[in-house]
């Protein structure tokens, strides 16, 4: 005695776990692109569960698609994957990142009189290993430089924000800002020309500064 029965088994395609990470800086905000497919366009993927490797973090796991995360400490990490479909397959991957030290933004001002050269030195501090490289300033008059040590003239006596952003070679940066106070120049003034004869002397009267420089002229 034969018997037969059939049965229709429907094959589901496993999903294939992949992301990307951009800007794995310290202190800043790390973006994790979702790169993750289901072939032959059968199923989709429909959950997504991150962990970024940072357990000491309050938001160490993640199921959003496309999540960010902020890492207060540098170094390697590993970050997984796992990725489901609507009809329960799933596929998980780990890659490991280096989360690169970001510089520490910062400069000193020396100057702050009109029509005179004003100079601005960067101070950032950074890891020997992720050093400065790039300097973008702004210097609140709508001059710019990407010197690392600029200077800047500032024609009307006024409170400027001056701009600092430093960028390491990883493309990790820091923004920093100040205020610089440029002041109004001095006009000298004196009294008129005076005729002595030699040997004789005469009171000279000047204005208009704090402190005096007097030359006679002479060589």
């Amino acid at each position: 005695c034969i018997d037969k029965i059939t049965q229709t088994v429907l094959y589901h395609p496993r999903p294939v776990a992949s992301f990307d990470v951009l800007n794995a800086c310290q202190d800043s905000v790390v973006f994790a692109y979702n790169g993750s497919a289901v072939g032959g366009g059968l199923d989709v993927v429909n959950q997504w569960a991150w962990d970024f490797g940072d357990p000491g973090s309050n938001s160490n796991t993640s199921v959003w698609d496309n999540p960010t995360h902020v890492y207060t400490n540098s170094g390697p990490v590993t970050i997984q994957l796992i990725v489901t479909t609507a009809n329960g397959c799933s596929d998980d991957t780990t890659a490991e990142v280096t989360v690169h030290e970001t510089p520490v933004s910062s400069f000193r001002v020396e100057g702050a009189c009109e029509n005179a050269p004003v100079k601005f030195t960067q101070t950032a501090t950074s890891n020997p290993s992720t050093p400065a490289i790039r300097w973008n300033w702004n210097f609140g008059n709508a001059i710019t430089s990407t010197m690392q040590n600029p200077t800047a003239t500032y024609t009307t006596p006024n409170n400027y924000t001056v701009t600092l952003v430093v960028s390491s070679d990883f493309g990790c940066s820091d923004t920093t800002t100040g205020q610089v106070t440029i002041n109004q120049s001095p006009t000298a003034a004196a009294n008129f020309d005076t005729f002595i004869c030699q040997g004789d002397s005469t009171t000279l009267i000047a204005s208009g500064g704090t402190s005096y420089l007097w030359s006679n002229g002479g060589t």
